[in-house]
């Protein structure tokens, strides 16, 4: 079955997803350096960005990864994320329902991503699925109260074809423990927060 086309992807194609990624990373400027930390890559890393868009956010916090593979279900992000970054792999597909055998990844990051999923429990479980034991998750996210109006919630809807759903660091920490993921924190960011954790 073919993904849903949201209303970005109607748009014309390059102009438009470029300013996108450029304001992407302006906005997660000062929470990367965070991100890298967290990350911690290494030559041997195996990385999966959930939701990862055109991919010019996470070259900021994934260089030095042996493998990154970016899951997006927009196609044309898709396309120029190959063009932009073509050491990356970019795979089409969902959160809820990862095309990737069990251990495939050290690690497993959604940044500002996770709130587009239209399962979260099914994502946790395939997150937890594809990771090899001792293996990290780290998702950066979004506040809820920053975010609860009307405005953004259109807008995130229209960007992503996709209701945002908001949830706050607590709840965010208790379904990745309900999950199987052990020492799980959370930290407040410049622009949200973060919660990760290890099996």
């Amino acid at each position: 079955m073919p993904f849903p086309q949201s209303s970005l992807e109607k748009m014309p194609l390059a102009p438009w997803l470029r300013i996108q990624e450029t304001l992407s990373i302006r906005k997660r400027s000062r929470d990367l350096p965070t991100l890298r930390k967290l990350v911690s890559p290494h030559p041997h890393t195996r990385l999966l960005d959930l939701g990862g868009g055109a991919g010019s956010a996470t070259a900021r916090f994934a260089g030095g990864c042996r493998k990154v593979v970016m899951l997006e279900p927009n196609r044309r992000k898709i396309r120029l994320g190959r063009s932009l970054h073509p050491g990356f792999h970019f795979v089409q597909g969902q959160a809820e329902a990862l095309p990737f055998v069990e251990e495939s990844f050290d690690v497993v990051v959604g940044v500002v991503s996770f709130h587009h999923v239209s399962d979260a429990a099914a994502a946790l479980r395939e997150a937890h699925r594809v990771l090899r034991r001792s293996g990290r998750i780290v998702l950066h996210e979004l506040y809820p109260v920053h975010h609860a109006g009307v405005a953004p919630r259109l807008l995130g809807t229209w960007f992503h074809g996709s209701k945002p759903q908001l949830f706050t660091p607590d709840e965010l920490k208790g379904g990745l423990e309900s999950h199987g993921f052990r020492e799980v924190s959370t930290m407040d960011g410049v622009r949200g927060y973060f919660v990760w954790g290890i099996l």
